[in-house]
């Protein structure tokens, strides 16, 4: 219990002339979600790579694909997180302990 208060406590102080911790994962968050890319989209790939033979792709191109899918799933959950962490320290949501995990790695 005296982890979790001094946890809390950490946010709260200000290093001396310096931003508190707030602002430090405000400006990383800000700073995350300017260089993070867009989802990637197949059209944008070589059309030859996604040529279906018989009616299938072959199987590297359906293993790109299934990858492309995890890859822009983790994307949106990344471009969400870094949205919802700044909600949450405004207080227009609650702080889980997901996003609370986050704020403490920031």
């Amino acid at each position: 219990m005296i982890e979790t208060i001094l946890s809390i406590q950490q946010r709260m102080a200000t290093a001396v002339g310096g931003m508190t911790t707030d602002e430090i994962v405000l400006l990383k968050s800000k700073q995350l979600l300017e260089v993070l890319p867009e989802p990637l989209l197949l059209s944008d790939g070589k059309k030859e790579q996604f040529k279906m033979i018989n009616g299938l792709y072959p199987s590297l191109t359906t293993v790109l694909i299934q990858e492309l899918e995890k890859f822009n799933l983790m994307l949106v959950v990344m471009r969400r997180s870094l949205v919802d962490i700044e909600k949450a320290i405004h207080g227009f949501i609650a702080m889980s302990s997901t996003l609370d995990g986050m704020y403490l790695c920031f």
